[in-house]
């Protein structure tokens, strides 16, 4: 797992558009760490970067799951939609998250 926290081999692999390499990469890691939500996160960044959005929008919700607080899912989520022109799932998005933000400060 130290070669994904360094984020030094994924960034490799996403500037050299090896996105089903990275794909593969973190399928690996969730059946490893299956509470990771960047690793969702960025697996759904892989299945995006083929034009698979509806398995990167699965990998985000899951994400979204593990650490509701965390915005790169969120803003991940509300990419894939837009690239999709699908504008009322991310008006959603948009508003499930700013109320999960505020919800979150108002418990901690």
């Amino acid at each position: 797992m130290n070669w994904f926290a360094s984020g030094r081999s994924k960034d490799s692999l996403t500037s050299l558009d090896r996105a089903e390499e990275l794909i593969r990469c973190f399928e690996h890691i969730v059946q490893l760490e299956s509470l990771v939500a960047l690793a969702w996160c960025e697996l759904g960044v892989g299945y995006r970067n083929l034009g698979r959005t509806t398995e990167a929008l699965k990998c985000y919700d899951i994400a979204i799951t593990i650490n509701p607080t965390d915005p790169l899912p969120w803003n991940n989520k509300g990419w894939a939609l837009h690239l999709e022109n699908r504008h009322e799932g991310r008006l959603r998005v948009s508003t499930v998250h700013s109320h999960s933000i505020s919800g979150s400060r108002k418990r901690g």
